[in-house]
């Protein structure tokens, strides 16, 4: 449902409530720009509220009436094929950070100022910027997760948005204050994807599909989906090293070696089967009282004295410590067939290693289907509701076969000239991709 112009509405309604106290950098102001301006120093200060219904009234101006640019710009303009990527100028952001500006007078950042200004970056705001995104003559914007993340574990101050605790909401904290509580983080995402096709500029989005939050809201629902160890081992966690090989990759040549090493066999003694599975009576119980309860894994620690596992990276004996923010989605219900060798399987709790990760190459017995469908339904979610023309594949290179085309499949169905991008570590693989 097109929502852009609902949003100018308000905007125009609140003009002249509005002050010229919004700061902004020069290179924001457009040049055709016909707003009210006052200049200090190196910034320009404007009434937020007529700025960017100005930016917005540009762009309906030279949009086509009757076409909805809420859909994909490949259906707007009929195209079937996904070369358009391969001349496409894109312009990559961080909605937060690309976004942000200290828009009083101060010096000091803060996510909203005295004023009532969101200082953060907004959809609202990336929005503002499409004039200045197109001096760089850019066709495309590619942002990095706007999936609504968890402050659980977080990394910095304000967390990563890799950290994906809802795969099916958008990020509440780039909802702007400008627009009080008229509109949701959901429709003013919407709104920018309008603005966006209107300037002839395609929206490409990051998704994370191999991993979660440590506090992902599906673990209420299906606890069977995640990975989990004794609480007590929490503290000093850490992915085991494999004394006998070098920085490598998981293989089949050296996967005896990993699962003889003392510190695998250390860490495989770690892991715990999911709260669900060790006491399902309790786990009823325990979901009843908490089902709306934001901190729930910390309940959950209490209770069953389990916790959601760290993730790493799949390559052997890595340098980077463990990602304390997110845990690895349980993409099969049984072991790696290659680990069956080495491992007790029926006694084993579900658990993470390098070949785990790497379930690409290391695939189990007994897919997750119900898992597999929901990954494979959240990019259409966002072309249907939102009109995204592309996206890439967070760890794509760790995805099963089956399951990356699957959700390739579902992507073309809607739109055959969407665009898939795939993280890829091995550089030889775009002879390939060509």
């Amino acid at each position: 449902m097109p929502i852009l112009s609902e949003i100018n509405k308000y905007l125009q309604s609140k003009i002249s409530f509005g002050k010229d106290d919004y700061a902004i950098p020069k290179r924001w102001m457009p040049p055709n720009y016909t707003g009210k301006v006052k200049l200090a120093g190196r910034k320009f200060f404007v009434n937020p509220y007529e700025f960017i219904s100005n930016i917005i009234d540009n762009l309906l101006k030279n949009s086509v009436e009757d076409v909805d640019y809420s859909k994909p710009l490949s259906l707007i303009k009929n195209v079937k094929e996904p070369d358009w990527i391969r001349t496409s100028l894109v312009y990559s952001a961080h909605v937060r950070a690309t976004a942000a500006y200290v828009h009083d007078q101060t010096t000091l950042f803060v996510p909203i100022d005295e004023k009532g200004y969101t200082e953060s970056g907004t959809f609202l705001k990336m929005l503002m910027l499409i004039p200045y995104f197109s001096t760089y003559n850019a066709d495309s914007i590619y942002l990095l997760p706007i999936t609504q993340a968890s402050g659980k574990f977080k990394k910095g101050e304000v967390g990563s948005p890799y950290a994906v605790k809802n795969f099916f909401s958008v990020e509440k904290d780039y909802h702007d204050t400008l627009l009080e509580n008229e509109f949701t983080p959901n429709q003013e995402f919407g709104a920018f994807v309008e603005a966006a096709h209107m300037a002839g500029m395609r929206v490409l989005l990051d998704f994370v599909p191999r991993t979660g939050s440590r506090d992902n809201d599906l673990i209420l629902e299906h606890p069977e989906w995640f990975y989990w160890i004794d609480i007590d081992e929490m503290n000093d966690f850490a992915p085991p090293k494999v004394k006998d090989l070098g920085f490598v990759q998981p293989s089949k040549e050296n996967l005896k070696i990993v699962y003889n090493d003392e510190q695998v066999k250390n860490h495989l003694k770690k892991f715990r089967w999911d709260p669900k599975t060790q006491n399902p009576q309790k786990w009823e119980n325990f979901i009843k009282r908490n089902k709306d309860n934001p901190d729930f894994l910390d309940e959950i620690a209490r209770e069953f004295k389990v916790i959601t596992v760290p993730g790493f990276s799949d390559w052997i004996n890595d340098p980077q410590p463990a990602w304390e923010d997110v845990t690895f989605l349980r993409l099969y219900l049984s072991h790696p067939e290659e680990a069956l060798k080495y491992i007790d399987g029926a006694n084993q709790p579900p658990y993470v290693l390098f070949d785990v990760v790497k379930s690409s190459l290391f695939p189990g017995k007994e897919k997750n289907t119900e898992l597999w469908n929901l990954i494979a339904n959240i990019i259409p979610f966002y072309q249907k509701n939102f009109g995204i023309d592309g996206a890439r594949l967070d760890m794509g290179h760790a995805l099963p076969d089956e399951l990356e085309d699957e959700i390739i499949k579902r992507t073309k169905e809607y739109d055959p000239a969407f665009v898939i991008i795939a993280e890829e570590l091995s550089m030889d693989n775009h002879i390939k991709a060509k």
